[in-house]
């Protein structure tokens, strides 16, 4: 059953002043992109300092791999979430309710498949990416790591766009952020006192960009928001 019309036509997204709502997302996507590249650039110094030229070329090999998983995420909540935000603005809520269920679902399954898939051929991967010789190695224990948060990235990259367009973009901005911050802490202490190696990488990438999944509670807990999180939208 769709929203009330006079709840739909509270909604900002739609009704509110233009330039105000650009202001208000783009500073929160801006706050929140910058503390990603912060520890994109924290993650380059570490390994550099650390582990040297090797551990720099495995994250060159590796860096494919982690563009094509948030271009996955984004291509599916991008895509998903402008089709729902039409939808809403029809006034066809259970439209985009349903829109939300599909694309959460379907980015997970697929990633999961992708993911397991992956890790059956993970030599395969980077070579085809370009390690050879001692670089297989570091390659192949990054990717074996990065691709057991590979769902939770994909997904978390599906989960911010209706977040957004739930208007929440602050709620979505502490997504970027907070997990950045720890990624970059966890990634120190993991270099630096525990000497785990370049794995201490792909394990901060997982943290950073996998803890948008986080935003799934969001939508399980919170009462007033238009998207619920349902197996009967299978």
């Amino acid at each position: 059953m769709d929203l009330p019309k006079t709840d739909i036509q509270s909604r900002q997204l739609g009704t509110g002043d233009i330039k105000k709502l650009l202001a208000k997302y783009m500073i929160a996507a801006l706050i929140g992109q910058g503390l990603q590249m912060c520890q994109i650039t924290a993650d380059g110094i570490f390994i550099g300092n650390k582990i040297g030229a090797n551990g720099l070329a495995t994250i060159g090999i590796i860096i494919p791999l982690l563009v094509i998983a948030i271009a996955i995420g984004s291509l599916i909540g991008i895509g998903a979430s402008s089709l729902a935000a039409i939808q809403l603005g029809e006034d066809r809520v259970e439209h985009a309710r349903s829109l939300f269920g599909q694309s959460i679902w379907y980015s997970l399954i697929l990633s999961i498949v992708v993911s397991v898939l992956s890790k059956l051929n993970v030599e395969s991967i980077v070579r085809f990416f370009g390690a050879t010789g001692g670089l297989v190695a570091s390659a192949s224990a990054y990717t074996s790591v990065f691709f057991y948060g590979f769902p939770l990235t994909v997904t978390g990259c599906v989960l911010y766009f209706f977040v957004r367009l739930d208007e929440k973009p602050f709620i979505g901005m502490l997504a970027l952020t907070v997990p950045a911050v720890v990624a970059m802490a966890i990634e120190y202490l993991c270099i630096f006192k525990f000497n785990i190696g370049i794995v201490s990488s792909a394990i901060a990438f997982n943290v950073c960009v996998g803890s948008w999944s986080l935003n799934s509670l969001y939508f399980l807990l919170n009462k007033e928001t238009i998207f619920k999180m349902k197996f009967s939208r299978f």
